[in-house]
């Protein structure tokens, strides 16, 4: 990270411009103005500036998503994966007016070219896929209108220095220069070719000329104080803060998931689809960070039958920036599930929405659950009908744990988290996604998020009817764990299995893997259906073709009293 020491404030004046290939980029502050290209040609064929240049003493121009990084002596390149509000913080790169500070009264403010093992142009031939007839034409361009030029230029090339894009910041005068010599030569390189011709590799090369274009006016412009510093480039810059309400009757359903369970996503959105009211509007959203092109195209076409169906996706990594989480290694759960503590940020025009997990089948209207009259309290659930049963007997420690750990005392409720209502108003008045976050990172909890969720909602919460979150029957072995614990659970879930409107695949066992598991039936009558039921097939295929186990589960396998036995001493010895 850069080092701390530049104040804010200076009596120059900025305007910063970034050329930004995807129309939905991110800028570090609302004082950065984006230029939108479709294409890399589009950088050199259309002029970066339409009409006058901005009235302010300093000009900035930044590619790449690079930005320098103000008051770094230290000529380093940084690498980030999102542009969140910490990185842009820790780089101080949310204030351009401190760009002014550091380049006083000197006329460039760059960032160092880098170091090649070879000479310049045997580097954009080689390595940038520069077409060497374009570079030829290039530099008879920069020959025929600015001859000046053409020494500076052709030793430029001989040169092993690398200038890898333009993050620059100039005087305006010396910007006023170098924009009148790169269009000027730009337009007639252009007016040699016929783009219609050419193939897509060579259009993306363009971009390098430009760049060149800048190495060359700084090394034609010896008389020039050029100031270098550090630089910060971020690979994603697409994903956007937040999603915007698509219509106010719509009844917001999200959903967590990554790759390996998009084929169960799909076969639960092909159920909730098959049950919804075709007089309403449901607006889904899935939260993930590394679904394919594939599976969101296949997810898309589920839904595209259906006029009242919104699908987007979202990516919540920038929310989550470099914070924390911890997670009980003995549990089967992803870390998509902690993406529900983000819901608040991520939809913040909604007032309640419904979160589901995508290991459900179902059978009834989410509309319905939907509709349920929150009475100011933050969330609505079922019980959970197996965690109290373990307290009563086959896990001693759990008693404990549910009192000194979560707060529950005896015959307090617990919960559970696979399908909830969220008021998300309650939510954000309770704690803020940060003090969300900062509490799962404090701990690790047995049943992780849902732990959090019962400790922190204690008494914030209302009880839904267990139909609407029926556990299977996890390994033949829940029924029993939970006929063990107390009556009035075990008839609760006994009567829901009878008529469930959502059924949870809860635990290490999931259709996919074991067919006749409990309620399995229903899973394989929508996964039919599905786009992903090819996919399906294949794991169900790859799964009997005897995909090795792991010595772990050879030696606890699950449902086991070894592994429940061995779960217990883990627990001891860590204090979960």
């Amino acid at each position: 990270m850069p080092k701390e020491g530049i104040q804010r404030g200076c009596t120059l004046s900025i305007s910063i411009s970034v050329i930004c290939d995807v129309s939905s980029t991110l800028l570090p502050s609302d004082d950065y103005h984006a230029i939108p290209v479709q294409f890399y040609k589009d950088i050199c064929y259309t002029p970066l500036f339409s009409s006058d240049l901005p009235e302010e003493t300093h000009i900035g121009l930044f590619m790449d998503n690079t930005y320098l990084v103000p008051g770094e002596k230290e000529q380093k390149f940084y690498h980030e994966e999102y542009i969140a509000p910490e990185t842009v913080s820790a780089y101080r790169i949310d204030n351009p007016d401190l760009y002014c500070q550091v380049i006083g009264q000197a006329d460039v403010l760059c960032q160092n070219s880098l170091r090649i093992p070879t000479s310049l142009r045997v580097h954009l031939l080689n390595e940038c896929n520069v077409n060497g007839q374009d570079l030829d034409c290039l530099l008879a361009m920069i020959k025929e209108h600015y001859p000046a030029y053409t020494n500076p230029a052709t030793y430029s090339m001989e040169k092993k220095l690398y200038l890898p894009s333009i993050v620059a910041v100039l005087k305006r005068s010396c910007f006023e220069e170098f924009i009148t010599f790169a269009e000027t030569v730009i337009q007639a390189f252009f007016s040699e070719l016929d783009l219609s011709k050419l193939s897509n590799t060579r259009l993306q090369s363009f971009k390098h000329l430009y760049v060149l274009l800048f190495q060359v006016y700084l090394a034609c412009s010896p008389s020039l104080e050029v100031k270098r510093c550090a630089t910060v480039q971020f690979k994603h810059v697409e994903v956007p803060k937040y999603l915007s309400v698509w219509k106010n009757s719509a009844v917001p359903v999200v959903f967590a998931s990554n790759e390996r369970f998009a084929p169960a996503l799909g076969v639960c959105i092909t159920s909730l689809l098959d049950n919804i009211d075709r007089n309403r509007s449901y607006d889904i959203i899935v939260l993930e960070s590394d679904l394919s092109e594939d599976s969101k195209q296949r997810l898309e076409l589920t839904c595209k039958q259906y006029p009242q169906v919104h699908l987007r996706f979202f990516n919540p990594r920038i929310l989550m920036g470099k914070r924390a989480l911890q997670k009980n290694p003995t549990d089967h759960i992803t870390i998509e599930t902690y993406y529900r503590f983000l819901i608040a940020d991520i939809l913040p025009d909604y007032k309640k929405v419904l979160y589901l997990d995508c290991d459900t089948v179902i059978l009834d209207d989410v509309g319905k659950l939907y509709d349920t009259e929150m009475h100011g309290n933050i969330l609505a659930a079922t019980l959970d009908p197996e965690v109290p049963s373990l307290a009563m007997g086959k896990d001693p420690s759990m008693k404990s744990y549910l009192q000194d750990v979560l707060g529950l005392q005896e015959g307090d409720p617990y919960f559970q988290a696979g399908v909830l209502v969220i008021d998300l108003k309650a939510m954000r008045s309770f704690h803020s996604v940060d003090q969300w976050i900062a509490l799962v990172g404090e701990r690790r909890y047995r049943f992780n998020d849902q732990d959090l969720l019962n400790k922190e909602c204690r008494g914030r919460y209302q009880l839904l009817d267990m139909r609407w979150n029926t556990v299977v029957d996890c390994n033949h072995t829940r029924m029993q764990t939970i006929e063990d614990g107390p009556y009035s659970l075990y008839d609760a879930y006994t009567q829901a299995r009878k008529d469930p409107h959502i059924v949870h695949y809860a635990g290490f066992e999931k259709p996919w893997d074991v067919l006749d598991s409990d309620f399995a039936y229903l899973f394989w009558h929508y996964a039919k259906r599905s786009e992903f039921f090819e996919q399906l097939l294949m794991m169900v295929l790859n799964g009997a073709n005897g995909k090795k186990e792991s010595i772990v589960l050879r030696l606890f396998p699950r449902g086991s009293r070894r592994r429940r036995f061995a779960k217990q001493l883990f627990y001891k010895a860590t204090r979960i």
